[in-house]
């Protein structure tokens, strides 16, 4: 019920704003008014919803420029006050897309991984995987091999069949 009245509360926002919009004249920065939707926004964890919303902001303060009464303020004046209007909207959006996609990595790293006490072998949708598979996967994190000093002076010394 929470979440039906949050989406109610936000699809109600854009439509207030532009009204207050249609009351204010031209010149005056009333397109920021949007930004408490698009923080709010950020509630439901959906990138897509964000993205939708932000775009339904920056339309209307664009319509805003044909609802709101002309005082005869130079064009320059409330292009610059819209502009920055959609400029922060976007802001905002973007940064609230960063958020979820952090918050989304922390709770896949706070998952309990199964792994083999045999081979290594991870277990990842009902399937053995190599941890190398794993990462690329689940975390999408690109594995490439090495290998260590003292290994690589192992190595040598067994080739060279000497002991040191």
């Amino acid at each position: 019920m929470k979440l039906i009245i949050s989406y109610i509360a936000l699809a109600l926002w854009i439509p207030l704003v532009l009204f207050i919009d249609y009351l204010t004249p031209l010149g005056i920065a009333d397109g920021i008014l949007y930004i408490p939707g698009i923080v709010f926004s950020a509630v439901f964890r959906k990138k897509i919803f964000i993205i939708i919303y932000a775009v339904l902001c920056t339309i209307a303060t664009l319509a805003g420029i044909f609802f709101s009464p002309d005082t005869g303020i130079p064009v320059s004046i409330y292009s610059i006050n819209r502009i920055y209007a959609i400029a922060v909207i976007w802001l905002v959006a973007i940064y609230n897309l960063i958020r979820i996609v952090q918050a989304e990595k922390i709770e896949k790293l706070g998952r309990m991984i199964i792994m083999s006490a045999w081979n290594k072998q991870v277990k990842y949708n009902d399937e053995w995987i190599s941890v190398e598979d794993y990462l690329k996967r689940d975390l999408g994190i690109n594995v490439s091999h090495s290998i260590d000093p003292e290994s690589a002076a192992k190595m040598i010394r067994d080739m060279d069949g000497t002991e040191k």
